[in-house]
């Protein structure tokens, strides 16, 4: 996943989110990030976070149904430069988890008998 919008997950899935620097590193005349570290609020797993050229992967697992998560990943240049960006993760309940089937009885509110 890329760009900078939210995020959506179950909590069973493990997701790699990127985060691109790319626009703010031409800004500063740098070529690439030097390091790069991600955290996230309790509850969501980082996994494991790996600096690409002008992009962090983040990995991310776990998280509880109906909470919204931040996932910020930050990089520093080689002149000591720092730039934080975060993104929120919506950890949803699996399709239909609180829909559960509720049997329909036609007859008896469709027909009257005589």
């Amino acid at each position: 996943m890329d760009g900078h919008g939210d995020v959506e997950k179950f909590p069973s899935e493990i997701l790699d989110i990127e985060f691109s620097f790319r626009d703010w590193l031409l800004m500063q005349f740098a070529e690439s990030a030097a390091s790069a570290i991600a955290d996230a609020d309790t509850g969501l797993n980082v996994v494991s976070c790996d600096l690409q050229g002008d992009a962090v992967r983040v990995r991310i697992s776990a998280g509880a149904e109906d909470t919204d998560y931040l996932v910020a990943a930050e990089i520093t240049t080689a002149a000591g430069q720092v730039k934080r960006i975060e993104r929120r993760v919506r950890v949803r309940p699996p399709h239909g988890a609180h829909q559960p089937y509720v049997a329909q009885d036609y007859f008896a509110e469709d027909y009257v008998l005589a």
